[in-house]
């Protein structure tokens, strides 16, 4: 018995007769040559329109092979291998295939054009926000710029209006110095809890680990300049020689607490519900090839995911949203999950904070004290895996 499959049907208008009253112009295996793929959601309209355009590829190879639109689509190897051997499989009552209605030429073509224009579009990240082009500081700004060069450097040549800014002096006191000391801090940079912030440097790990020390005390709108100081040189960014002068504030608020881990909410959670867990450091230093504490190898059912991996090596800049999505698929990395960074001293788990958060995660603790405290504890538990076999 002919029947319409009924994604066609929803698709198709229903004042073309040719298909809704004569049902024979569909083939008798139809059903069998639309049906989704394994992993497909039948009520997505993609979902929808990539089984139409499958069915349709097929019965064009039915007519004699695809047209040179048909070929343009990205088909699957399953699809093709049908497309290929299509007339050997026919029964012998479709030997002689029935024309194909104007309507559903028209259709098809509408349908290659939508998913061309669907493949096309490039993913963005969820979060583009957290990124500034260098392009953007070239026009006025309301932001904040904070440069964490060498001192040596920054007095080379800056972005005009940056502070210099020490990451070694603000990482080594993130939980040494009291909360008024840092509230004062940052008070005489002239950032408060609501200041736009960009922070940028030659090196992303510094960068980002500002990046997320200002996180941790509540500064909402933080960001980081795309490319760093060799991406503002290469859109031959104004330099200048000129100290950045801050207009000081009064600064109130509290940290944010719960993007920090700590060795006791590790311990406790290991023996209940670990989080996914991340280890930013290179393959040696996971695998316990590399000593950089007492104690080598890594914290159990860490994912080892080196922070470099998320950066392209030439231009500094982040890998594609498609990129990093594909990374952490493939890592096995739940965006939605509660996820708990580490490296050696916080900076390299801070680029993966902050490479979770650009791809929309939004329960990401940092364990900022990382491995120099826990690879040198004797009460913390540590693994070391083998390291997985070359192909």
């Amino acid at each position: 018995m002919y029947s319409t499959h009924p994604p066609l049907r929803r698709i198709l208008p229903r004042s073309n007769p040719d298909l809704e009253q004569n049902p024979k112009n569909l083939p008798q295996n139809e059903d069998r040559f639309c049906n989704p793929l394994p992993g497909e959601r039948p009520a997505s309209a993609r979902c929808v329109l990539k089984r139409t355009v499958r069915c349709l590829a097929r019965r064009d190879a039915w007519h004699g092979g695809l047209t040179p639109a048909a070929r343009q689509v990205n088909l699957s190897p399953e699809t093709k291998a049908d497309i290929a051997g299509f007339r050997d499989t026919m029964h012998p009552q479709e030997a002689t295939p029935p024309p194909i209605p104007q309507g559903l030429l028209l259709m098809w073509t509408s349908c290659l054009t939508l998913l061309l224009l669907l493949q096309a579009a490039p993913m963005k990240y969820p979060r583009p926000e957290l990124l500034v082009e260098p392009m953007a500081l070239l026009k006025p700004h309301p932001f904040v710029l904070l440069d964490t060069r060498a001192k040596a450097d920054y007095q080379a040549g800056h972005i005009p209006g940056a502070l210099s800014v020490s990451a070694n002096d603000w990482s080594a006191s993130v939980r040494a110095m009291p909360d008024s000391a840092w509230l004062k801090k940052l008070g005489e940079l002239g950032i408060d809890q609501k200041t736009p912030v960009v922070v940028y440097s030659d090196d992303l790990r510094e960068a980002a680990r500002m990046w997320w020390i200002l996180r941790f005390w509540g500064i909402e709108d933080v960001r980081l300049l795309h490319g760093g100081w060799q991406g503002w040189k290469e859109v031959n960014g104004p330099i200048s020689q000129e100290e950045g002068k801050p207009t000081p504030k009064a600064v109130q608020h509290l940290p944010e607490t719960q993007r920090l881990a700590t060795k006791e909410q590790l311990l406790s959670q290991l023996k209940n519900q670990p989080p996914q867990i991340i280890d930013a450091r290179t393959a040696g230093e996971h695998y316990g090839k590399t000593f950089s504490a007492k104690r080598p190898g890594t914290i159990p059912a860490a994912v080892h995911l080196e922070w470099s991996e998320l950066v392209d090596a030439q231009t500094q800049r982040f890998k594609s949203a498609a990129a990093l999505q594909e990374l952490f698929a493939r890592k096995g990395i739940q965006l939605n999950e509660p996820t708990v960074t580490f490296c050696q001293s916080g900076a390299r788990a801070s680029v993966m904070v902050f490479g979770l958060e650009l791809m929309g995660a939004k329960q990401v603790r940092n364990y900022y004290a990382s491995w120099a405290e826990w690879g040198n504890q004797t009460d913390t538990p540590v693994v070391k895996p083998q390291p997985p076999k070359k192909p």
